[in-house]
């Protein structure tokens, strides 16, 4: 048969069918080819245009870079050092997903942005620093660092800003000398800020954060937020959304063995030879927002002559070392300046397994201390106040609950006032100096070596042993009042308020306690010649030099 006018012309189309589909086929597999390519990290968020794409931003992404790129998107490097090397002060970073085996050490300031601290990992060798910066500004945002030593996170006079940092397992090292040194999570020295976001440190051998010498400390978790309206969450008046521990997704600064947080001032020291700095820092400030800190050793948050506001956070379980250590929730150390310190209501320092809060001021220096927050659940008592430049303020809204020994005492000349607290539950325990000179005790209050203070519509509820213990008042000016109770209520335990003299007759005493008391007392007033009172865990009769835990060094 003839073929059909038409033959050609369907001939031509099935070509054209065929050769669509090749190249439609061949774009496909070339398309699947180029991801394949620049996959594993190079078209992930530090490859895309965004915030930091653009001039001054260079690009690292260890899965599919190469050190002799350019930097660029489209050519990434595959090591941070690499950028380090090429980068200008004040550039950004971008590193994608994935783990670098790096030391890396900064001059200029730049920025060092990851994906996320659980998928950007810096590994160092054993003894090596992740990331120092030495007279250089750092940012780090988004970043893990596993490993290392003698620190994690080294700032040395320069200014210091994380976002999404977690630090884990840093080792301390040793010197030629055969000195431990570090195990620092992250230090920062001889600065004027250093403001960390939503960071963890977790297991270090040194300490999780170490702040010396810096002005002004903020370390806030992502949720935490001041509130400066009124807030139904804060009863109507302006203050803090209170924070919501995660345990699965939010960070901690845990399981430090030299403690969780500590803040040096300079020159710190109980009995300073100067009280200024070059820098114009003479009491760094720290401020503390929903920031978790548990299960470490020694103290949870220290302040070695520093100022603070510690609210919305959480400071719990502390450990000892060995049984005779140190192990309090926070330690406020005087000495460098006089410091203020703020407790705030939101705020929680609970199951340490020495005291809630350890609070001791300089020789030449005043500390003045205030609890607005819980203070529970301590092993050895809730607060214990000491020195005569000691102040402390328990305010209308605190509780301190269910803290064994006692729950607020104010030794040594110290002064302390309590509101409308609720002081309830005070465990009673054996407790004493030495072995074979151990009693139960177990008192809300107590005044003892010539303390001063006084109590207003206090709640002191079921406590083990007595509501306040007052030990051989009249003693910090002759013929002052050593202790004012007005519209005090006492409920439970075995005694009201005891007033202890170490010796004299009963009924001479009467007219010579120093003691004003008013209110409602649910149990007995006593005076008593022989009531049986314990000295703090600072007591030199303990056989410690000093009662407060040692500044871990830089």
């Amino acid at each position: 048969m003839a073929p059909s006018a038409h033959a050609g012309e369907d001939e031509m189309k099935r070509t054209a069918i065929d050769s669509n589909t090749i190249n439609g086929t061949w774009t496909v597999l070339l398309a699947v080819v180029v991801a394949a390519l620049i996959g594993g990290g190079c078209t992930s968020s530090p490859c895309e245009e965004g915030t930091f794409s653009g001039s001054g931003t260079l690009y690292v992404a260890a899965s599919c870079g190469s050190d002799s790129g350019d930097g660029s998107k489209e050519s990434p490097l595959a090591t941070i050092g690499a950028a380090i090397k090429n980068a200008s002060a004040g550039d950004k970073i971008r590193v994608a997903a994935g783990t670098y085996e790096e030391a890396l050490s900064l001059t200029s300031a730049v920025a060092l942005l990851g994906e996320g601290s659980g998928k950007t990992v810096i590994k160092p060798s054993t003894g090596a620093i992740a990331i120092q910066a030495v007279k250089a500004n750092l940012t780090v945002s988004g970043i893990g660092i596993v490993g290392g030593g003698p620190v994690g996170i080294l700032v040395q006079d320069g200014e210091f800003d994380a976002t999404d940092v977690l630090i884990e397992d840093v080792r301390r090292t040793k010197t030629p000398e055969g000195k431990l040194i570090g195990g620092h999570g992250i230090q920062v020295s001889n600065t004027a800020k250093a403001t960390m976001r939503d960071i963890g440190v977790v297991g270090c051998s040194g300490a999780g954060v170490l702040a010396a010498s810096v002005g002004n400390v903020s370390i806030v978790a992502p949720f935490f937020q001041e509130d400066p309206a009124s807030s139904a969450r804060a009863g109507g008046k302006a203050g803090i959304v209170a924070p919501f521990f995660d345990e699965a997704g939010s960070k901690k600064i845990a399981g430090n063995r030299l403690g969780g947080i500590a803040i040096v001032a300079p020159f710190f020291s109980p009995n300073p030879g100067k009280t200024d700095d070059p820098k114009g820092i003479v009491a760094p400030f720290f401020h503390s927002g929903g920031v978790n800190v548990s299960g470490n050793y020694s103290f949870g948050v220290a302040l070695f002559g520093a100022s603070a506001k510690i609210e919305a956070s959480a400071i719990t379980d502390t450990i000892h070392p060995t049984s005779t250590d140190f192990a309090d929730g926070v330690v406020v150390a005087g000495g460098g300046a006089n410091t203020e310190v703020a407790i705030a209501k939101s705020t929680v320092v609970s199951g340490n397994q020495r005291a809630g809060m350890l609070i001791a001021a300089g020789e030449k220096t005043d500390a003045k201390v205030g609890i607005d927050g819980d203070i529970s659940l301590n092993a050895v008592g809730g607060v214990w106040a000491h020195g005569s430049s000691t102040a402390v303020a328990v305010g209308d809204s605190a509780r301190l609950h269910a803290n064994r020994v006692a729950g607020l005492v104010a030794v040594n000349k110290a002064h302390a006032v309590i509101g409308a607290a609720t002081i309830d539950r005070t465990v009673r325990r054996q407790y004493g100096l030495t072995l074979g000179d151990a009693s139960n005790i177990g008192d809300a209050v107590g005044f003892f070596e010539g303390a001063t203070g006084s109590l207003k519509n206090t709640k002191l509820v079921e406590n083990g042993r007595a509501g306040i213990v007052i030990d051989n008042p009249g003693k910090a000016k002759s013929g002052a009042v050593d202790v004012v109770a007005t519209g005090v209520e006492v409920t439970g335990g075995g005694y009201g308020i005891v007033v202890n003299k170490g010796s004299g007759d009963v009924e001479a005493l009467k007219d010579k306690t120093a003691v004003s008391v008013g209110g409602k007392v649910g149990t007995a007033f006593k005076t008593d010649a022989a009531f049986d009172v314990r000295h703090s865990p600072c007591d030199p009769k303990d056989g410690k030099a000093d009662c407060k835990p040692p500044a871990p060094s830089t």
